[in-house]
C-alpha cells in the first residue's frame, strides 16, 4: 500500500527524470536509493569521468567521489550535486 510519502517520492523521481537526461537504469537506481533509505535529505550527484567522458548519476546522503563505472578511473568528484529534500 502506497503512503503519501511514497507518492511524494515517486513525484520527485518523475520531476528529476523530466529535468535531466537520466537513463532508465540510472533512474531505477535513484528510485531504489530514495525508497530504501531512511527518510532524510539525499544528494543527487552527477559525474563525468575525466578519463573516458562516461557520465552517470547516483544518490547518496552527501557528495562523494566515485570510481568510473566504465573505465575504473578512481576519485571522480561530482560535476554537479542537487539536494533532494525528502518529504
Amino acid at each position: 500500500m502506497k503512503t503519501e510519502t511514497d507518492e511524494n517520492i515517486y513525484t520527485l523521481i518523475e520531476e528529476i527524470h523530466a529535468l535531466a537526461a537520466i537513463s532508465e537504469s540510472d533512474l531505477l537506481r535513484i528510485k531504489n536509493a530514495l525508497t530504501s533509505s531512511t527518510p532524510s535529505n539525499q544528494c543527487l550527484n552527477f559525474y563525468v569521468c575525466e578519463e573516458c567522458d562516461h557520465s552517470w548519476y547516483d544518490v547518496y546522503d552527501c557528495s562523494v567521489d566515485m570510481e568510473c563505472q566504465s573505465c575504473g578511473e578512481r576519485h571522480q568528484s561530482p560535476l554537479q550535486s542537487a539536494t533532494l529534500l525528502m518529504p
